[in-house]
């Protein structure tokens, strides 16, 4: 067993917005059959930064696998 894509964050991050951008990314992926998984996390972001959330997020946090990949 193994992870098909990993979305975290590669240094230090604060635990309350890591909270509201998984939260925003879980919305977005399960409101959407079949998103893809670049952008279900892109839509999140513009969620987060649209209500105030730091610019600094989109820097340490990294995928690893296809953002092609389609979600459910």
């Amino acid at each position: 067993m193994g992870a098909a894509a990993v979305w975290a964050p590669s240094g230090l991050a604060f635990n309350a917005n890591s909270k509201l951008l998984a939260d925003y990314f879980l919305r977005t992926a399960v409101k959407t059959r079949g998103v893809r998984l670049g952008s279900a996390i892109l839509e999140s972001f513009r969620n987060f930064y649209s209500l105030g959330g730091p610019g600094y997020v989109f820097d340490i946090y990294n995928l690893q696998g296809d953002p092609a990949m389609k979600l459910w």
